[in-house]
């Protein structure tokens, strides 16, 4: 089964594309082709092969745009795993040298991201932080046209009185 927990709609506030979950094996494979992404894949359970590399839970592999990717869940142990795909091409780049992933194979031990993930944090509280003055913002102006709507509702009605 394929989920979609997040699809792009037009607003980019946060460089995210999509944001997925799958342990279909006709969903969990691709290529070998190229797309012009940055792809983050977490093996949430069992194993695949990413060019020809295997991956097991508790790791994932980084997609750059142009890369040669090839992916596929094991026959015996299929995998689940999520993705994110990424559409911010400038931050990208210093994020995933945060996934201390391998440099030949792109995978990476979920425990290696932890013992260096300040970036990823600062800018997910960055983004964060940013969604809630806008939501205060939002609701300031909201607050302000209802307080306005009132007053010309009570001049409206005061007149007939």
């Amino acid at each position: 089964m394929r989920y979609n927990l997040y699809a792009y709609n037009g607003n980019d506030a946060f460089g995210i594309y999509s944001i997925g979950y799958s342990d279909d094996k006709l969903v969990t494979r691709f290529g070998p082709a190229q797309r012009n992404n940055y792809i983050i894949h977490y093996v949430l359970s069992g194993h695949g092969y990413f060019n020809n590399h295997i991956v097991k839970k508790g790791q994932g592999f980084l997609i750059t745009p142009g890369m040669i990717e090839h992916y596929y869940p094991d026959s015996k142990t299929p995998w689940a795993f999520l993705w994110i795909i990424l559409n911010d091409s400038v931050n990208n780049n210093a994020i995933f040298k945060e996934y201390n992933a391998n440099p030949k194979t792109n995978i990476f031990e979920y425990n290696n991201i932890m013992k260096n993930n300040t970036i990823i944090l600062v800018r997910i509280f960055t983004l964060f932080a940013g969604c809630i003055t806008l939501f205060l913002t939002l609701l300031t102006i909201i607050l302000k046209i209802h307080e306005l709507l009132l007053l010309c509702y009570l001049t409206f009605i005061h007149q007939f009185l």
